[in-house]
């Protein structure tokens, strides 16, 4: 899957139901998310092969490798934030997804270098999840976060940091 291809055609309305399969490691630097909002959020299935992505966040409104994501499934991925985020404070960042909307979240494993997520002596100033940040319904299973995260914001969740009616059993 070439990801900043996707991210391009999903913020212009195309293959918002598409499926994929990552078949490579992938690296992202300055990733902004794909999707731009709910009603221009990813909805397919994105399976990531049991592969990898290292991905770098930019600064701006709920970060992810999926910023939005609605109706999906995204499954079968390890996502590891390397470099500092710089997240916008009233919003956050996790790994995989920023904002979900009746997702399904499958098989994923969080990792991060060391200090990406904020450390004691130099926190975040945001919001931060492990797999999500915020969860409006669906399903989060077999999940994992190995991330350290430090925030001196309000809300840090080890999976979700926000959840709205969601199932979030079997971590």
């Amino acid at each position: 899957a070439d990801l900043v291809a996707l991210q391009t055609q999903v913020a212009a309305g195309a293959y918002l139901t598409s499926n994929f399969l990552q078949t490579a490691n992938i690296a992202l630097t300055a990733w902004s998310g794909i999707g731009t909002s709910e009603s221009v959020s990813f909805q397919g299935v994105y399976d990531g092969g049991n592969k990898t992505i290292n991905a770098q966040f930019d600064s701006g409104k709920y970060r992810g490798v999926f910023a939005y994501a609605k109706n999906a499934t995204i499954k079968n991925l390890k996502v590891n934030v390397t470099g500092r985020t710089g997240i916008v404070a009233e919003t956050g960042g996790a790994a995989f997804v920023g904002q979900s909307y009746g997702s399904t979240l499958q098989n994923l494993t969080a990792t991060c270098d060391a200090g990406a997520m904020g450390t004691a002596e130099t926190p975040l100033t945001h919001n931060g999840g492990g797999i999500v940040v915020r969860m409006n319904g669906g399903t989060c299973y077999a999940c994992t976060n190995k991330m350290d995260i430090y925030s001196s914001y309000t809300k840090v969740g080890g999976i979700a940091t926000f959840g709205q009616s969601s199932n979030t059993d079997y971590f």
